[in-house]
């Protein structure tokens, strides 16, 4: 499934940088790549400052800061696609700097995996959040089998 998506995005862009090539020259095309980059960069760093933030917030009132860390991850995520030229790929990575879009994704990919683990031992962190007895949870991945 990556792999088929691997190869569509990869010639997609490929047929996108030509048509744009065409368009406005080679050396347009560069510098939109370039610059795409650059601006992409510095967006995530300012980004992922004001989500470390938040974490570091909520972790000093006691509360686990999961919707954060999955918008980490997604920030994280859209440095890589604005750092990989093309046009699809730093349309996705821009889409994900933006906060409400961000925040969506994070919200859609926690429900995605939310019945997907399952708590083996109790921990008072459910309950309480962080607390100073740093008690441990174990889970377990089960893959969800198609037609249950």
């Amino acid at each position: 499934m990556f792999f088929l998506l691997f190869i569509i995005v990869s010639i997609s862009e490929i047929y996108l940088l030509i048509k744009l090539f065409s368009m406005i020259g080679f050396l347009y095309t560069v510098g939109i790549i370039i610059f795409t980059g650059f601006v992409g960069i510095r967006l995530m760093k300012s980004q992922g400052r004001a989500i470390m933030a938040r974490i570091q917030g909520s972790l000093a009132q006691g509360q686990m800061p999961t919707k954060a860390m999955v918008e980490g991850l997604l920030v994280l995520a859209s440095g890589i696609f604005l750092v990989t030229p093309g046009i699809i790929t730093d349309t996705v990575g821009f889409l994900l700097l933006v906060p409400p879009v961000r925040s969506l994704a994070a919200s859609g990919l926690m429900n995605h995996f939310k019945n997907k683990f399952t708590i083996v031992h109790g921990s008072p962190l459910g309950v309480h959040g962080f607390g100073a007895d740093n008690g441990v949870v174990d889970v377990e991945w089960e893959e969800e089998k198609p037609g249950k």
